[in-house]
């Protein structure tokens, strides 16, 4: 029988406290006894009645039922009657310092601090969403590692964050700054070219706190000038990338929508393929031999499509990527 919303919505606070990284303290010298109607068991597919949980350290330490636990005031409690728990959920590409309701050429101006303001609203929404892990996969001014840090710290509420700080692109590619005038000479933080420029990014990023790194391999939507499909990182480029990434000790995932982009991502031993717009049979055989992992968001083209006109987004691109990536 499905789950009523009221029940799935226990998720915001159980798991908050079970596996969000702030709600608990170091201070609480007793276990926690988490009890509720129901909890799922996704590795058996049941829901098991009756539920207890035990953390400790901020580690759940056993699952059961009630009916096992002995004392219970040798705990500390958190009833949760009428509530059912479920497993915390993992998004793999999120941008916490952006908003989808914004005008999206208008957040382009956002300054540093106020993206920062953005990505620390959004940690919190993110986690009271059940999210208990995040991929962030780029962000200005290494915001969201500010983020992440004030997270650990014990600072704010948010997930657990793995972010890339910049993304790293091309001159004139889909990471770079391309909407202001030439006499601006806008350019992003991560742009880079040939080898050596993007080990010396990669370097970069992880000196100021990223526990990921992200490239750009092709064109994208989001951006201006560039073509979805084009390969714009070359494999040299992307080789060093993952080469640097993977002697740190990290993983690395590219943005990549077009084949020749996404095949040379997997050959360079790039971890995941963002997007995956126009990935052919090919290239699914190579990333299953690899074991390159896809993350294909499907979501975000579909919201884009639905509300992208009216913030600011380019619809004809992102109406190109949409059909090619649901197929």
């Amino acid at each position: 029988m499905p789950l009523k919303n009221s029940k799935i919505n226990a998720i915001s606070f159980a798991l908050s406290l079970i596996l969000g990284t702030t709600f608990i303290t170091p201070a609480i010298a007793q276990d926690t006894l988490i009890l509720a109607d129901a909890y799922i068991d996704v590795a058996k597919g049941k829901s098991i009645n009756d539920a207890a949980i035990i953390v400790s350290n901020n580690q759940i330490i056993k699952v059961t039922t009630a009916a096992n636990i002995n004392n219970k005031a040798d705990y500390s409690l958190i009833d949760l009657k009428g509530k059912t728990l479920v497993p915390g959920v993992m998004d793999m590409h999120v941008h916490l310092s952006f908003d989808a309701e914004d005008n999206f050429l208008e957040s382009m101006n956002y300054s540093v601090p106020r993206q920062t303001v953005k990505a620390v609203k959004n940690a919190q929404k993110t986690l009271l969403a059940g999210f208990t892990t995040v991929r962030d996969l780029g962000a200005s001014g290494y915001s969201v590692i500010a983020t992440r840090d004030g997270i650990d710290a014990g600072d704010i509420p948010g997930p657990r964050i793995w972010a890339v700080g910049h993304a790293i692109g091309i001159t004139g590619g889909h990471c770079d700054d391309n909407f202001p005038a030439p006499e601006a000479h806008a350019k992003a933080q991560g742009v880079a070219d040939g080898p050596w420029e993007v080990r010396t990014k990669v370097r970069e990023n992880i000196k100021y706190g990223a526990n990921a790194i992200k490239v750009c391999a092709t064109g994208g939507v989001f951006s201006k000038g560039t073509q979805v499909g084009a390969q714009q990182m070359t494999y040299e480029e992307l080789k060093s990338a993952a080469d640097e990434a993977h002697m740190r000790g990290l993983v690395i995932a590219a943005h990549a929508h077009g084949t020749s982009g996404i095949k040379d991502a997997i050959r360079a031993g790039i971890d995941s393929i963002e997007h995956c717009s126009f990935m052919d049979d090919e290239a699914i055989k190579m990333a299953i031999k690899a074991g390159t992992y896809l993350s294909c968001d499907i979501y975000n083209t579909e919201y884009t499509l639905a509300y992208g006109a009216a913030n600011g987004v380019p619809e004809a691109k992102a109406s190109v990527a949409s059909p090619a990536r649901q197929l």
